[in-house]
């Protein structure tokens, strides 16, 4: 689908293109995304191929190109970890994210678990010795730094080391990195030479680097990768677990937003092709249902993760799962169990949740916030604040910026929150219906006595109608309340210093913007000025003596 002849913003496959695009065009489209989506299609673009396999890989050719707006985006090879050796007669091991033309050198992944190649990247230096400083401060060391001292590098930047002996260190590290069937040989040649001389710490990483060989390198006859997901509000999980042998080498976690896009079910073999587009292929592959077509494309034979004999492994992949929301978590907050719950509670699929809040001082410098919640936790990327007409007047003030929410963040399965009573909620209803949008629509009234945990709820269906959140659910709607009221103030407060600090300065004749940078720059701030002395005041560039004196003058009126 085309905005114009040159911008494709949504690219698909079908093996029947008569009744996919009838879903799109002769039926109520199922989400507001694809509403917006298909108002701004101008043209439609049509590829044949000549099987379903093919199709797949022009797919992820396409989107790979095109990087289309309402596409889900995958993450392409140069948001994964690299290790490299740097181009350097004495070259440094480092670790980067992206193949940088301005970073010559010798590389080595992606790796898809980026802590694994940390820990890797730490043993290899351990082992093999190798420099880890940039080249600027290497050029500059008149003696050895640190790391020599402890036994992690030969400091050939004082000449501790030959060229011909660093390049041998180098030579084996590359091989195995390589995992040419000499790695175990390599790791225990270096073993025995440094327990030989009796460093036995460096033997001990030997060692650790030996245990460790083989999570990065699929060459076991039995390899497979398991890919199970879950979708939970508009993120979906997918656990890939690489097992060789039947043990587990390693399991890596990610996570795609699906807000603002579109998805069917193609979507997870798109993520397969283009996963193995970057990493070596298993001799199989297990997805939550066997797809010819993808293996067609990858030349591996996929089954289906529904077969009995791999039921341990599903298992094992939510509890994995159940690890990683607890680890997303804090001590306090289990959103993804939240999440669930208020799915539940509401029987409806929730997408995201947002909470507005007004702040003010006695009407002047208002702003309102509008924080975003995700069922990983709180989305702060999406946080927003808007300046309001001043006024005092909270209803007016809900109105306006629920009349200024984007309108693709609002939809059926909003859950939205606003921070106040009746006459709050249904300034927003108002806004909303003014606007043609549906959301499940909440307020949270903080009552007279404004005592945390003794507030009032009210819900707009036809009226605003007091209701009360479960025990389960209360303190994350309570932590969401806080958070858009916390990021209110925040702007509030700074507006009302820049007023303050504005109000000082305008009591002063020959300050201006230029002058009034320059005092705060050398100051550091208002409160350092008003403590500084006439003579400090007159050092400040530009600032004569007779303005450093009404300046000293109106601050200490003032104060």
């Amino acid at each position: 689908m085309m905005l114009c002849q040159e911008t494709p913003i949504y690219i698909g496959k079908a093996k029947n293109l008569r009744n996919r695009l009838k879903q799109y065009f002769q039926s109520k489209p199922s989400s507001y995304r694809i509403q917006v989506m298909l108002s701004q299609v101008d043209d439609l673009q049509v590829i044949v191929t000549d099987n379903e396999a093919n199709a797949l890989i022009l797919e992820n050719k396409l989107i790979k190109e095109h990087q289309p707006k309402y596409n889900i985006m995958l993450k392409d090879d140069k948001s994964y970890p690299y290790l490299v050796f740097s181009k350097h007669d004495f070259p440094r091991l480092m670790m980067i994210r992206s193949k940088k033309l301005s970073q010559k050198g010798k590389y080595y992944g992606p790796y898809v678990n980026q802590k694994h190649a940390i820990l890797l990247l730490e043993q290899m230096q351990k082992v093999f010795l190798t420099r880890n400083c940039s080249d600027h401060f290497y050029r500059n060391r008149m003696r050895p730094c640190m790391q020599y001292e402890i036994n992690r590098c030969r400091a050939p930047c004082v000449g501790y080391v030959s060229k011909a002996d660093y390049q041998k260190d180098i030579y084996d590290a590359k091989q195995f990195l390589e995992g040419r069937g000499k790695q175990q040989s390599i790791i225990l040649d270096k073993m025995n030479a440094f327990s030989k001389d009796e460093l036995f710490e460096q033997a001990a990483f030997c060692r650790d680097l030996l245990q460790s060989i083989g999570s990065s390198v699929k060459h076991a006859f039995n390899s497979f990768d398991i890919f199970y997901r879950e979708v939970l509000g508009s993120q979906v999980i997918i656990v890939l677990i690489s097992v060789n042998d039947d043990q587990i080498q390693n399991v890596h976690i990610d996570t795609l937003d699906t807000q603002k896009r579109c998805y069917d079910d193609s979507w997870l073999e798109q993520y397969v092709y283009h996963y193995y587009s970057q990493f070596p292929l298993p001799k199989r592959i297990i997805l939550p249902e066997k797809n010819q077509q993808l293996e067609a494309a990858l030349g591996v034979k996929i089954q289906g993760l529904n077969e009995k004999k791999y039921e341990k492994w599903t298992v094992i992949a939510q509890e994995n799962l159940q690890i990683y929301f607890k680890n997303q978590s804090n001590k306090s907050f289990h959103w993804p169990e939240f999440w669930k719950s208020l799915e539940l509670y509401l029987s409806l699929s929730i997408e995201n949740v947002l909470c507005v809040d007004v702040s003010h001082h006695q009407g002047s410098s208002a702003y309102a916030s509008c924080v975003s919640c995700l069922s990983s936790g709180m989305d702060k990327s999406n946080y927003r604040t808007y300046k309001v007409k001043p006024g005092g007047d909270d209803c007016a003030a809900i109105f306006e910026v629920v009349s200024k929410i984007q309108k693709d963040r609002l939809s059926e399965k909003t859950l939205l929150i606003i921070d106040g009573g009746k006459g709050q909620i249904g300034a927003a209803k108002k806004a909303l219906d003014e606007r043609g949008i549906k959301v499940i629509l909440v307020s949270v009234s903080k009552g007279k006595e404004r005592i945390w945990g003794d507030e009032k709820f009210y819900k707009f269906d036809q009226v605003a109608a007091e209701f009360h959140w479960p025990d389960d659910l209360l303190k994350y709607i309570l932590h969401i309340r806080d958070e858009a009221h916390d990021f209110a103030i925040t702007m509030h407060r700074r507006a009302l210093r820049k007023l303050s600090l504005s109000s000082v300065f305008d009591q002063i004749l020959g300050i201006g913007d230029e002058k009034k940078k320059r005092l705060l720059a050398y100051f550091g701030g208002l409160d350092a000025l008003k403590c500084a002395k006439l003579e400090e005041i007159e050092k400040v560039p530009g600032i004569g003596p007779s303005l450093a004196k009404r300046i000293y003058d109106t601050l200490h009126i003032a104060s």
